[in-house]
């Protein structure tokens, strides 16, 4: 039940990311400049909010897992389930994307 719970978080995320419309960064350390630790709210949906940890953890939908980049990639896991999107920051614009499912924006909060 949980893994259903913590996907259905997650594809709610994903139903702003079909949407919604850089430079990519590669950084998981500190909370400024393009680092991804923090809090972004969706431009599409403020229901929306991703908080990044410096620790790698995460929340979203009031669920939490945990998360790292390599290349462009963001890789989110929890609930037995693993999910990648392609990202980019630029400024206080985080871009996330499912490939065949479009992007959208979210703003640093």
């Amino acid at each position: 039940m949980k893994k259903s719970v913590w996907l259905v978080a997650v594809l709610a995320a994903g139903l702003a990311l079909s949407y919604g419309c850089g430079s990519s960064s590669d950084d998981s350390s500190g909370g400024g400049g393009n680092s991804i630790v923090g809090t972004w709210v969706s431009d599409v949906d403020s229901s929306v909010v991703f908080t990044f940890s410096s620790n790698g953890g995460f929340s979203v939908a009031g669920e939490a897992g945990s998360w790292s980049t390599s290349g462009g990639n963001l890789t989110i896991s929890g609930g037995g389930e693993t999910i990648t999107f392609t990202y980019s920051i630029s400024g206080n614009t985080l871009t996330l994307g499912v490939p065949g499912s479009g992007t959208t924006t979210f703003h640093r909060a």
